[in-house]
């Protein structure tokens, strides 16, 4: 797998990454977001949405639908994310994207945490970015 320089939220640095960036540390090429198969051909279709302008992903894409939910804090009343879509973050950067992380993944919604998150600060990816898993 590539990588790209990134900040590192892992070892307290935290600064923003894309253009200009800050500090070194090694990022991957892709990145990963886990969601449910009922939404994915909307993604497919008009790429990943956010109302609060941060879409999340991770690094790790062998996650089962539970581990998932669980690593990375997602809310259980929603169902297992049984969907994986491949994000690429190299062209988002290019692009301009601001991203931060990677970063541990916190308590949350009851569900324990522990997994690593990427922030891709931006309110919507396009379709030309995302590759459908599973």
């Amino acid at each position: 797998m590539g990588i790209l320089n990134a900040a590192d939220d892992l070892a307290g640095g935290g600064a923003a990454v894309g253009r200009g960036a800050g500090q070194a540390v090694k990022l991957p090429e892709k990145v990963y977001h886990y969601t449910r198969s009922n939404v994915a051909p909307l993604i497919e279709r008009h790429g990943l949405l956010s109302r609060t302008g941060i879409i999340y992903a991770t690094p790790d894409p062998n996650l089962s639908p539970l581990q998932a939910q669980i690593d990375l804090a997602l809310p259980p009343n929603r169902g297992l994310p049984d969907a994986l879509f491949e994000i690429d973050l190299a062209g988002l950067l290019a692009e301009g994207i601001r991203v931060t992380g990677p970063r541990r993944v916190g308590r949350w919604y009851n569900m324990p945490g522990g997994g690593v998150e990427i922030l891709i600060h931006a309110s919507r990816v396009e379709p030309r970015f995302l590759r459908r898993i599973r």
